[in-house]
């Protein structure tokens, strides 16, 4: 009896989906989950990895990327605005990742 309660548990935990932001409990999140710029001005944006417990790092070495680099260019979180539109930045480290939408 014991035996099927906890392979009836562990068929639960493994169809809880874990998404592709979460390892181990952890969370890379943005400082802004949405923003506006003005082309030819930049904003500084920092990604942290936040654990189950609520504590916190900076994820300085995350890799940032910008969905159409015409419209904005991202460095290392800094985020310069080119042109009018709509662009997507987004920050991975490992196979944690998190985006801001951005527009400019």
């Amino acid at each position: 009896m014991v035996a099927a309660g906890v392979f009836a548990l562990a068929a639960c935990a493994d169809k809880t989906p874990a998404g592709p932001e979460s390892r181990q409990g952890a969370r890379l999140v943005l400082d802004s989950d949405t923003a506006s710029l003005v082309a030819g001005t930049t904003r500084v944006f920092s990604a942290r990895i936040v654990q189950l417990d609520g504590s916190s790092t900076l994820a300085t070495s995350a890799r940032w990327a910008s969905s159409d680099s015409s419209t904005a260019t991202v460095v290392s979180g800094a985020v310069t605005g080119r042109r009018l539109g709509e662009v997507r930045v987004s920050a991975q480290l490992g196979t944690l990742s998190t985006f801001v939408q951005l527009s400019v």
